[in-house]
């Protein structure tokens, strides 16, 4: 499926480096002379602005020099003679309003502006634009889609309508891995369901038959557990259509959900799932068709704890979905623990590789899922630790799924599909949709496929601080869909080039280990503690190959160079200790080349 990019309009031919270089500004300011990029395709213009620089006799006379210059650029434009060109106002910026008899198309606009900013006097030249509100989608039920809007709206929300206007997913496919996806009026647009494939019974198409489980007593069977429509629901949160006057909004309302069957009543196996990773990617499956439209983006709410252990062949083909230039996104876990735990333990898939981007959990007030409004933790909740990448929202998971947790789209049968329908569910089995949407639309807008690293980097550069104090660590911060969408529309960062900057800090707790760490001789990470005055404070690196080295300062960046405290011994194992720390943030520099590497900050008591 090729992708389809907003562009503008060739409104010109080449534009002459005089008039398109940015000029600089004793106040820092950069301005283009000629500013197309404020030109959009199909739309007209009649007012445009000019500034001119400060000094010169135009500015103190613009009203005279500029019909006097703008009706020249009209007449040589239109053809027709200036009268009508209309001088409108002084701006408080010290910019001029001018004004013309009829509109021009782009082509015309741009000739314009050129031949006024001709004028070694004129500053800048622009159109003057019309913005719009950020409307809310008419979803009649996305207000209780808390978990969509602004920080200011609600804390733990992801920020989303205000990243549509740049892009809304087009031409990407999502494979949602999972039970598959029932029909749903609200999906039917945006669902490839005879495109799916169904791991577990290996036939075409990724219907979900549902996954109900039954007790037999004798003759009678009793219902233990209804469907759960898990994909349906990930799926409504990836892509549901959205302002269609029904239901609920997706994320990206114009990407396409490939649905990929590998969850039963039963669970789903490392062989299944190892495969559909493959096959989503555009990998050759034995047995199963060609899939016609490989994915950009895999999310997969799935995984466990028991085995701990990352089975070698998810490392197979995760690795596959990499070399491929496709992006992971997956849950966490539910159950309160550490995502990895020590190295060959925690929770799968979260420990299977560096390269996939894990999803932990927040609730509506920014606090970690499973913690409610009022603090009380409950018996379960997001996974948290060293291998978060960042969180997403989760709901609050407390008893039965209510307002504070995630809407989208279900079912309502017991067994096998009967009616759409729409529900709450909580988890990071929702957070992680909101993050695989996400990256959907900054692939839709990103000059080119961005590889799953630079994804990872934007996503934790542009992550919102959490709003709250964390009883567990959880990443980078808070999904910010705008900012990682307006990120994606730049060149992005390479790491290993000079003036890439360095991932945001992430906090420690005391002593809560971040394991297992990897790093390599061209990078660098950041980490940071609140400390207590006065106690003890030991930082220390342990475990894992390699070699590694710390360096601390107290209320700044540190570096190679400049530090309080470092330790650079050989190997991995380094300690800072620190007799009287002071009150406040202490900033903790890794370096090195090192794999499966612990790190904590532990501070007596």
């Amino acid at each position: 499926m090729k992708r389809q990019h907003r562009t503008l309009h060739a409104l010109s031919c080449a534009i002459a480096l005089s008039l398109a270089a940015p000029v600089a500004l004793a106040a820092g300011l950069q301005y283009e002379r000629v500013n197309l990029g404020t030109l959009v395709e199909g739309e007209s213009y009649n007012e445009f602005i000019v500034k001119y620089r400060e000094g010169s006799a135009q500015r103190e006379r613009p009203a005279q020099h500029l019909s006097e210059a703008v009706g020249l650029a009209w007449r040589q434009v239109s053809g027709t003679a200036a009268a009508g060109v209309t001088y409108v106002r002084r701006m408080a910026v010290g910019a001029d309003v001018i004004r013309l008899p009829a509109a021009l198309d782009g082509a015309q606009a741009t000739q314009l502006m050129q031949q006024i900013a001709a004028d070694p006097a004129v500053e800048y030249v622009e159109p003057v634009v019309r913005m719009e509100r950020f409307s809310p989608p008419g979803d009649p039920r996305w207000a209780e889609q808390w978990h969509y809007h602004t920080p200011a709206e609600s804390a733990g929300g992801v920020n989303l309508v205000a990243a549509w206007p740049h892009g809304r997913g087009e031409g990407v496919v999502v494979a949602v891995i999972d039970t598959g996806v029932t029909e749903h009026p609200d999906l039917a647009a945006n669902v490839l369901m005879d495109e799916g494939y169904d791991f577990i019974l290996r036939q075409p198409g990724g219907a979900d038959p549902g996954d109900w489980e039954d007790l037999e007593f004798g003759s009678t069977r009793f219902l233990i557990t209804p469907s759960s429509w898990h994909g349906t629901h990930v799926a409504g949160t990836v892509a549901a259509v959205t302002d269609n006057g029904i239901g609920v909004a997706g994320v990206a309302p114009d990407a396409v959900v490939l649905p990929v069957r590998v969850l039963g009543s039963a669970g789903g196996t490392n062989v299944d799932i190892a495969d559909a990773i493959v096959w989503s990617v555009g990998g050759a499956v034995e047995g199963a068709p060609e899939n016609r439209f490989p994915a950009e983006v895999i999310n997969m709410s799935l995984g466990s704890g028991a085995p701990r252990a990352c089975p070698n062949v998810y490392k197979d083909a995760l690795a596959e979905a990499h070399r491929r230039n496709v992006t992971v996104v997956v849950a966490a876990g539910n159950s309160a623990g550490n995502a990895a735990g020590e190295w060959g333990t925690g929770y799968t898939m979260a420990n299977c590789s560096d390269e996939i981007i894990v999803v932990g959990g927040v609730g509506p007030t920014g606090t970690r899922g499973g913690v409610s409004r009022t603090g009380e933790i409950g018996a379960s909740g997001s996974n948290h630790g060293g291998r978060i990448d960042l969180a997403a929202p989760y709901g609050i998971g407390f008893g039965k799924p209510g307002a504070d947790d995630i809407l989208s789209t279900l079912n309502t049968g017991e067994r096998g599909p009967e009616e759409p329908s729409y529900a709450f569910y909580y988890g990071t089995s929702m957070a992680s949709p909101h993050v695989a949407g996400a990256v959907a639309l900054m692939q839709s807008v990103a000059p080119e496929r961005l590889r799953p690293d630079q994804v990872k980097r934007i996503l934790q550069d542009t992550a919102r601080a959490f709003p709250v104090a964390l009883d567990k660590p959880l990443g980078a911060g808070i999904l910010d869909v705008e900012a990682a969408v307006l990120a994606a529309q730049q060149t992005p960062c390479d790491e290993t080039e000079a003036g890439c900057g360095p991932l945001p800090a992430q906090q420690l707790f005391d002593a809560v280990p971040l394991t297992p760490l990897s790093g390599d001789d061209e990078g660098e990470r950041f980490y940071s503690f609140e400390a207590r005055a006065g106690s003890v404070l030991n930082i220390l690196a342990s475990g894992g190959t390699g070699t590694a080295a710390l360096h601390v300062a107290f209320d700044r960046v540190p570096t190679a160079d400049t530090y309080d405290f470092r330790s650079v011994r050989p190997g991995t194992n380094q300690v800072v200790r620190i007799a009287a720390p002071k009150a406040g943030t202490y900033h903790i520099r890794l370096s090195g080349e090192y794999a499966r590497l612990t790190l904590r900050a532990q501070q007596a008591r």
